[in-house]
């Protein structure tokens, strides 16, 4: 019986089978091949295998913290440290648009326009909706010479909020062209 179930897994995962051969502790933890198991280990393996509410709970507080530090280093005007507190949480954490948000702004403060653009696009991928990113994208493509990525910009910042003051203004300044 063992031996058709090895050879029926060596036909069908032929290419994972092989790799498992050579290294299995890559080998996939496969609970549900377990003919008899309890609930109580169950749940147990369950617990080992997620992090818990806790620990995440800690991070996310830890999380927060470096970015509180990030704005009070910029603001103080201490952008080589607040780069370092991003750095730090990005590296934990990348999908926190708010963050990939600052390091565009000091990027872009300290002149480093391609850095920038970079850290820029990786906000509006988290979170699409962010308006500063877009206005911001938008004038640096404007003052680059790229009316039509300038445009898309201003347009999504409008389509966003079209209240705000600055995709309004950037708005306004494409179409004077100054």
């Amino acid at each position: 019986d063992a031996k058709l179930a090895d050879d029926e897994a060596r036909r069908l995962l032929y290419n994972r089978y092989a790799k498992w051969e050579v290294a299995p502790e890559q080998m996939p933890i496969l609970s549900r091949m377990k003919t008899e198991f309890s609930r109580a280990a169950y749940f147990k393996l369950e617990r080992q295998q997620q992090p818990s509410a806790a620990l995440a709970s800690a991070r996310l507080i830890s999380q927060q913290q470096l970015l509180e530090s990030a704005r009070r280093l910029s603001s103080e005007g201490k952008d080589l440290e607040a780069l370092g507190e991003l750095d730090r949480l990005l590296q934990a954490n990348g999908s926190i648009a708010e963050a990939h948000l600052l390091r565009a702004q000091l990027y872009q403060r300290g002149n480093q326009l391609e850095k920038a653009i970079a850290s820029y696009t990786a906000a509006i991928s988290r979170n699409p909706r962010l308006v500063a990113a877009h206005v911001a994208l938008g004038q640096i493509f404007f003052s680059r010479g790229d009316l039509a990525r300038a445009i898309a910009h201003s347009n999504q910042a409008i389509e966003i909020d079209p209240q705000d003051r600055e995709a309004v203004a950037l708005r306004r300044q494409i179409g004077t062209g100054r």
